[in-house]
């Protein structure tokens, strides 16, 4: 694949840095470890699975995140429409979640397509939908049993343009994205740890350029990537 300048650009600094205005996020597949990687003071996470409270009651569950954003957690069941109103959140996040979402089909559609559809209705015109998964031909795609929907370098090119392949086959796709950018990164690439944490890794000084430590976290970079990135935006239109 080639890079573009713009994606030359994005690797270099975290997600926050992109210049993007993010003031309310949601992360999808969050467990009890809500990412907020564009710092938005406002954060939600939803999920299938732990302590989150039942939708079904209108109860949420507010706490403050080590950034001091608002994070409400939602406990949804797969293929349940979020309780959320449409163009609601400037960006939406999936860190190891597209591989957990089937295409087994279900009422002219599937769950990993029935989930972009909402990401798509509760984005605002021209919000971002950030996603990283595990790859093919990396082994990472595979090695997890629970991994049951495969993405390649082409995937994204069914859900991007004004006429995108899964609307125009009939896969039940609904929206219309615009992919800003799609690259490959892996757990040990500085760009994955400033996506996860607080803290955005800084260049060494001098003295400790050529330390133990600083060698050993680049020749570790070194290794082939396993992970896609995907950074779509939704349309203004």
């Amino acid at each position: 694949m080639k890079k573009s300048a713009f994606v030359h650009k994005l690797n270099w600094k975290a997600p926050s840095e992109w210049g993007f205005e993010i003031t309310r996020s949601l992360d999808f597949g969050c467990g009890d470890n809500p990412r907020n990687p564009f710092k938005a003071p406002t954060l939600f996470g939803v999920d299938i699975v732990g302590q989150g409270l039942s939708i079904e009651k209108g109860e949420f569950r507010e706490i403050t995140d080590a950034q001091r954003a608002t994070f409400t957690r939602l406990k949804i069941s797969r293929f349940q429409k979020l309780p959320i109103q449409d163009a609601y959140f400037d960006a939406v996040t999936m860190f190891d979640v597209l591989e957990h979402l089937s295409r087994e089909p279900r009422e002219h559609s599937n769950e990993f397509i029935s989930t972009l559809n909402e990401v798509h209705r509760i984005l605002k015109p021209g919000g971002i939908f950030f996603a990283v998964t595990p790859c093919f031909p990396s082994p990472a795609s595979f090695q997890d049993p629970t991994h049951i929907n495969i993405i390649t370098e082409e995937t994204s090119n069914y859900f991007v343009g004004k006429s995108p392949h899964a609307q125009n086959l009939g896969y039940g796709f609904t929206g219309e994205f615009e992919l800003l950018a799609q690259f490959w990164v892996g757990p040990q690439n500085s760009f994955m740890e400033a996506s996860s944490n607080s803290k955005v890794r800084k260049w060494p000084n001098l003295k400790s350029f050529w330390s133990i430590p600083y060698l050993r976290s680049k020749i570790s970079s070194l290794r082939s990537p396993t992970h896609l990135a995907w950074l779509f935006r939704k349309p203004t239109h």
